[in-house]
């Protein structure tokens, strides 16, 4: 007996690749509800700093995992927790008789999606925790070259979570392990790498950082009593220069100037782990009824429409 499989569309590119928009658009022609995959615009005190689609904007969809949790409470939104929510958010939206759509810039969290066995079975632990958080990405890092290269050779170096949950891999088991990747079964998933050219999304993230600049300092000043200057930092891009800006070390066209540089570096940064990603998705023909499928597009248009409806009948 073939079982009718659930089906989850994907959407994922890199900074100012125009992800939000698009699946505004595409949930509003296939009755749709969004799904945020990202760490950071999960906290509602940086909408403008994360770059989180603002109420104003949504258009009536309803957005999941955008500002619900609060950086003042030591909430955390890791790729573990993330994963244990986003199934049953997933269930959820099918449940109703409308789509989930996940968007976002991620794709080590889209990977915990599509694949099972993806995470370690390590427990995180919070004492460890708290004493790496004191440590720079630089000593993280090399900790782990020093104790698994190849790890090191393939972890983001500019990215404090990831390095933490490694060095704490590391010290318990003595390396990381790397996952047999296996796709789940249970879901049909159409997967949507939205790319432009690379000067076009640095312009692109100029223009939309300078439209963000004066509430991503008002946010920042806002937590500055709040939370820790370590905490606020940790959030990378622009707020790893915060501290330099109030110390006057650096004036504010100067602060607006960094922040632009880190958010084109994490873009770049973006395109290579996503063009990775999407090359090794294993898509299958639909006539062998396996689960996976993907599109690579540079814009909006009605033949993506028209593909995911297909899809979605």
């Amino acid at each position: 007996m073939f079982i009718r499989k659930k089906k989850v569309i994907l959407i994922n590119g890199p900074t100012a690749s125009g992800k939000s928009s698009l699946a505004i658009e595409l949930a509003k022609k296939i009755n749709g509800e969004i799904i945020s995959v990202d760490s950071r615009q999960v906290f509602k005190e940086i909408p403008y700093f994360s770059g989180a689609v603002l109420e104003s904007e949504m258009d009536g969809i309803k957005h999941h995992f955008v500002g619900e949790l609060s950086l003042l409470k030591n909430n955390e939104f890791n790729i573990s927790n993330f994963q244990k929510k986003v199934f049953q958010k997933i269930d959820e939206i099918l449940e109703k008789g409308k789509s989930p759509i996940l968007v976002g810039g991620s794709s080590f969290f889209f990977e915990s999606v599509i694949y099972k066995n993806f995470l370690p079975e390590i427990k995180p632990d919070l004492e460890i925790r708290k004493e790496l958080e004191k440590k720079t990405k630089e000593e993280l890092y090399q900790e782990i070259l020093e104790k698994d290269k190849k790890t090191a050779e393939r972890i983001d170096k500019n990215n404090p979570a990831r390095l933490i949950r490694a060095v704490e891999i590391i010290r318990k088991n003595g390396f990381v392990p790397e996952q047999k990747k296996t796709l789940r079964k249970k879901y049909f998933f159409y997967e949507i790498f939205l790319y432009d050219e690379r000067e076009k999304i640095n312009k692109k993230i100029e223009n939309n950082f300078l439209k963000r600049a004066d509430g991503i300092l008002k946010e920042a000043e806002i937590l500055r009593s709040k939370i820790s200057i370590q905490k606020l930092q940790q959030l990378g891009l622009a707020y790893k220069n915060i501290f330099n800006f109030w110390e006057g070390k650096i004036t504010e066209k100067e602060f607006i100037k960094l922040g632009i540089k880190e958010e084109q570096k994490y873009a770049k940064r973006q395109i290579t782990y996503l063009k990775k990603f999407f090359k090794n998705l294993p898509e299958k023909k639909w006539w062998n009824f396996k689960n996976i499928k993907k599109e690579k597009f540079f814009s909006h248009n009605e033949m993506l429409f028209e593909k995911v409806i297909n899809f979605l009948k």
